[in-house]
C-alpha cells in the first residue's frame, strides 16, 4: 500500500508543502516473486529488525546508511507505512502517547498502540530524533488498505504544520503495554476448526477475526496435541515469558485465562 500511495502522489503533480524524504526499504524482498508478497528475501533478514547494533550483513548495512540519512535531514517527524497479514483495522503504532505521535496516527486511523517492545524496528530507533509511527494500513493487497494509505499520506504531505503539543484527535482508541505472543520453535502448526492431525498446535482458522475486540477469559484460541509441549512464549518489555499468565490449557483446549484484545 505504502508504495501504491507514494506512485500515486507523484503521478498527481501535487507540490507537498514540505520537503520530504521518501525511503523505500526492502526492494529485493518486494520485488521477489510473485512479487509484493514476501517481507524477507531468501536468505535475508525482516529490514524493520535491523536498525539497531550489530549492523550485520546487506540488511543491517541499508538499515544504518538509511537511519544516517534521515538524521541528516532534520526530519520533524517519519511515517513508515506497513501492511500486515490478517483483518485488522487500521492503527497506528509509536513510543508514547504524546500529541504529536497521535496527531500523526490520526492522519491515518482512529487506534493507536503505545509501544515499548525492543525489536530494532525503524520507530524505535528514531523515537528520540523525531515524533515517528507506524501505521498499519490493513491487509496486503486490499483496496481498502491502499485508499487509506493513499488518502492518508496526501494530508500528511499537505499538511502546513504538524500539530505536536495539542491533541487533535477527536476519537483514539489506545491500547497500551503490549505483550509479543510467539510460537515456540520446532512445533508443527495448523490453522482449522478442530485439531490438525500430525500438527502440535492448531489455532483457529478465523481467529484475526477478533483483532481489535476485547476477548474475556476462557476464549478460545486452539487445539493442543496430547503429547505437544507448552506451546507459547509471550513477552512484554521486560522481557519476561508470561504466557502462562495470559493463556492457559484445558483439556488440549489452548484459551486465553485473562481478558486480552488481540492486535495482529
Amino acid at each position: 500500500s505504502s508504495i501504491r500511495a507514494l506512485h500515486a502522489w507523484l503521478r498527481s503533480g501535487v507540490r507537498p508543502a514540505v520537503d520530504v524524504v521518501c525511503f523505500v526499504g526492502a526492494v529485493a524482498a518486494a520485488r521477489a516473486l510473485p512479487g509484493f508478497a514476501q517481507r524477507v528475501r531468501p536468505g535475508g533478514r525482516d529490514l524493520n529488525r535491523c536498525f539497531r547494533p550489530p549492523w550485520d550483513g546487506e540488511d543491517g548495512a541499508v538499515a544504518a546508511e538509511a537511519l544516517q540519512l534521515l538524521r541528516q535531514a532534520g526530519c520533524e517527524a517519519l511515517v513508515d507505512l506497513h501492511n500486515n497479514t490478517g483483518h485488522n483495522p487500521a492503527y497506528g503504532v509509536g513510543k508514547g502517547t504524546d500529541a504529536a505521535r497521535l496527531n500523526l496516527t490520526a492522519l491515518f486511523a482512529e487506534r493507536y498502540v503505545d509501544y515499548d517492545l525492543v525489536l530494532g524496528a525503524l520507530i524505535e530507533a528514531t523515537a528520540d530524533d523525531f515524533p515517528s509511527v507506524a501505521i498499519e494500513c490493513g491487509r496486503a493487497g486490499d483496496p481498502a488498505a491502499d485508499a487509506l494509505a493513499r488518502e492518508g499520506l496526501a494530508r500528511y504531505l499537505c499538511a502546513e504544520r504538524l500539530e505536536t503539543r495539542q491533541i487533535r484527535a477527536a476519537h483514539m482508541e489506545v491500547l497500551q503495554s503490549p505483550v509479543r505472543v510467539a510460537v515456540r520453535p520446532g512445533l508443527r502448526l495448523a490453522f482449522g476448526d478442530r485439531p490438525v492431525p500430525g500438527a502440535d498446535l492448531t489455532l483457529l482458522a478465523d481467529i484475526d477475526r477478533h483483532n481489535f475486540q476485547p476477548l474475556l477469559p476462557g476464549a478460545p484460541v486452539g487445539f493442543l496435541a496430547a503429547d505437544a509441549p507448552w506451546p507459547l512464549d509471550a513477552r512484554g518489555a521486560d522481557g519476561e515469558d508470561v504466557s502462562r499468565n495470559v493463556f492457559e490449557l484445558v483439556d488440549g483446549l489452548l484459551r486465553t485465562r485473562r481478558g486480552v484484545v488481540p492486535i495482529m
